[in-house]
């Protein structure tokens, strides 16, 4: 298996991968070992909506992942998302809120074309910079963090320290159900993710492509 630092076809700014996506069953249906290509992001930037009141919050009985002032803080902020086309319609998605502090955590998901699915892992980073843990399930990922030209916090590199696995469920079935399919990236990718100014493709909105 070639990694990123031992290729030195591997141009800045893009990355290594390794991954798979499954069926319940264990079926793989799409699977890929090869460069990250800059051509193959897509971004885009949400902006900040109003902090709610926390007074007007309801949670309700289920299970609130990551840390609720965190939450709360990153309403006042703008939400970058950032996406990576894998293969067979599958994408591994950043999404981040870029702050003056540093992150308490952060969301990778999956998607894929054509289809209503959900997927939400998140990630702790318990004020290490460099680390973040999966919530749920196992996993762990060494971050690096640049500030941009406002002088805010975001991560423009993740390295999957373990297999990630990433759960896509029927949207609408998500707590009713197992997941649809499981996008695992293996241990040693390396994605370096693109900023909105580094001349990538820039979306008003990340749709589901038709299948």
């Amino acid at each position: 298996m070639v990694s990123a630092s031992e290729d030195a076809r591997v141009p800045p700014g893009s990355g290594w991968i390794s991954w798979e996506a499954t069926t319940p069953t264990g079926e793989v249906l799409a699977h890929g070992e090869r460069v990250v290509r800059p051509t193959e992001f897509e971004v885009m930037i949400t902006q900040a909506r109003p902090v709610p009141r926390l007074s007007r919050l309801r949670l309700g009985p289920k299970e609130v992942a990551g840390d609720l002032l965190s939450w709360v803080v990153w309403r006042g902020r703008a939400r970058s998302t950032r996406r990576l086309r894998l293969d067979d319609g599958f994408w591994l998605v950043l999404q981040q809120h870029p702050g003056p502090t540093l992150p308490l955590g952060m969301a990778l998901q999956a998607t894929r074309d054509g289809e209503d699915t959900f997927c939400w892992e998140w990630f702790d980073t318990d004020g290490t910079p460099t680390t973040a843990t999966k919530l749920k399930e196992a996993g762990a990922l060494t971050l690096e963090l640049e500030p941009d030209a406002h002088g805010n916090h975001e991560v423009v590199s993740t390295t999957f320290a373990t297999d990630v696995s990433l759960r896509l469920r029927a949207d609408g079935g998500r707590d009713r159900s197992g997941p649809r399919y499981r996008v695992r990236v293996l241990a040693g990718s390396v994605v370096r993710w693109p900023r909105a100014d580094d001349g990538v493709r820039l979306v008003p909105r990340l749709r589901p492509t038709p299948g």
